[in-house]
């Protein structure tokens, strides 16, 4: 075979093997997250190879949430992209306690009222005789009883992060909070190295950097 016609078909699958490998590196993906309403979290796209941006936490009202989860996995945010992925978030309803039931008596009288007639002689020298009505009350007493249903409210106790201002990407303050009130406690903290710590957090709040946190769990007040 010609040696042009070879150098020329090697250099057309270079050039071919190139183009793909350049659009592969600037292929985005898209990454959606599910929060089942829950508050809602921004869609990224992110480069391939590159690492999704942890968002912040989502709240939702009387639940608390667990993590971020891929497929029932939860999801680690460490693993480079590949293709266009879904994240859905997990959460566990908080239990209220039985309802207290507290029993009031209250008594209701019916009366009710029978005649019965007797037989008295008229006289005593005479087999005459007559007959008198003699009316009897009697009393029936009736028990009701009313129950009043009492439902005790468990506290909500989680946390929150707000972030600092003219400071550091990703830095936050971290804060306990109970019943939607900031409050003095304890949490602990995994980080993306696989590290968990307990923290005393104060109702002033905790400085961190919310892109190294993989969890926040044992959520405490003191």
């Amino acid at each position: 075979m010609n040696k042009k016609i070879i150098v020329g078909i090697i250099g057309i699958l270079l050039v071919a093997i190139i183009g793909v490998l350049l659009v592969k590196g600037t292929k985005k993906y898209t990454v959606t997250f599910e929060t089942d309403g829950g508050t809602k979290i921004e869609t990224q796209k992110i480069k391939n190879g590159d690492e999704i941006e942890e968002p912040e936490e989502p709240t939702k009202d009387g639940y608390i949430f667990e993590g971020w989860y891929v497929d029932g996995k939860e999801y680690d945010f460490t693993e480079p992209i590949s293709k266009d992925t879904k994240i859905v978030a997990k959460w566990k309803k908080i239990e209220k306690e039985d309802g207290v039931e507290d029993k009031k008596e209250q008594t209701k009288e019916n009366v009710t009222t029978s005649s019965t007639k007797k037989t008295f002689p008229k006289n005593d020298n005479s087999n005459i005789t007559s007959e008198k009505e003699e009316t009897t009350n009697s009393v029936t007493t009736t028990k009701v009883v009313t129950t009043e249903t009492t439902t005790k409210k468990e506290d909500i106790i989680t946390y929150l992060m707000e972030d600092e201002n003219n400071s550091v990407v990703g830095q936050v303050k971290l804060y306990i909070t109970k019943n939607g009130k900031k409050v003095n406690g304890t949490c602990d903290i995994t980080t993306k190295s696989g590290t968990t710590v307990t923290k005393t957090i104060s109702k002033d709040g905790y400085v961190t950097n919310k892109n190294i946190i993989t969890k926040i769990e044992n959520i405490k007040v003191s």
